[in-house]
């Protein structure tokens, strides 16, 4: 083992050591791109796309539901500072939908029922990041910190035979509001109002992954990332029934597994100052002769 770290010891000399040598010579527009060595910000976009763990706190509704989830998908942009060759903060803001699909246990003894439903954030994360070179273009990641979300609302599809007693369908379409409200003395039945919602919605973040400069200031950015939610949907309201026997459970979280891919633009201060001020003394040489 003693052997195996002095070697790896000695590989990252090797490839640490001409990258230091270069920093000694001016830049040049054609070399490795400038930002990989000094302080820079990125803009960009990025696209995910994962599943979800729902996490119910009541322990009896687990064992009356079966839960399943389709794919969770998110869509942003991104903002990142790189203070150092290996530390940053990585930032984003973005739209992302979650799932959760609901039916009867088979043991337990309830009418046949299918609740679907749709939850829309607005996602806000703040992620310390360590970056280790691979080659000068090429890096590898891991990133941890909090996740900050605003719950929007979303979407709900009930379909049970109860329905079809005082519609025309055995299904019925929701808008959930998750805002304080009396569902009874709304003149739209087709909303449902959350009495008691975490719309702020908290959880922690730890992601790896890689980024692979393709052009001096351009980057693509894929990486993993496990979402460990704290907050619940909400707190149970006693009393208020969708059906005769089911209601919505708000008491639970969506923990996540998702990937990510971004592709971002750079800009260095310190470079375009330099590359200023040289054109400022070419231009007073060109004054003197």
């Amino acid at each position: 083992m003693r052997r195996f770290f002095l070697i790896l010891v000695a590989l990252a000399a090797i490839i640490v050591s001409p990258v230091l040598g270069q920093t000694k010579r001016p830049p040049k527009i054609s070399s490795v791109p400038t930002l990989t060595i000094g302080q820079a910000f990125w803009f960009g976009a990025k696209v995910g796309a994962g599943f979800l763990l729902n996490d119910y706190q009541s322990k009896t509704y687990k064992d009356t539901y079966n839960f399943t989830s389709d794919p969770s998908y998110n869509v942003g942009i991104i903002f990142g500072y790189s203070g150092s060759p290996k530390y940053g903060v990585h930032t984003e803001l973005y739209f992302q939908q979650m799932h959760r699909k609901l039916t009867e246990d088979p043991d337990a003894d309830i009418l046949p029922l299918t609740s679907e439903a749709t939850y829309n954030h607005l996602v806000i994360p703040v992620l310390m990041q360590y970056k280790l070179a691979i080659d000068p273009r090429w890096k590898v990641f891991a990133q941890g910190g909090p996740r900050f979300g605003y719950w929007l609302g979303g979407n709900l599809d009930i379909t049970s035979d109860e329905l079809s007693e005082f519609f025309t369908s055995d299904m019925i379409s929701y808008t959930i509001r998750p805002r304080p409200g009396d569902r009874e003395g709304d003149d739209n039945t087709e909303n449902v109002f959350v009495a008691k919602p975490n719309r702020l919605q908290y959880g922690l973040i730890f992601s790896v992954g890689t980024m692979f400069d393709v052009k001096e200031y351009q980057r693509i950015i894929a990486d993993v990332r496990i979402t460990w939610m704290h907050s619940n949907y909400g707190i149970n309201q006693e009393g208020e029934t969708l059906l005769a026997e089911y209601d919505e459970n708000y008491e639970f979280r969506q923990h996540s597994l998702m990937f990510n891919l971004g592709y971002v633009f750079g800009y260095d201060p310190i470079y375009a100052r330099k590359g200023k001020s040289t054109q400022k003394r070419k231009g007073k040489k060109k004054r003197t002769f």
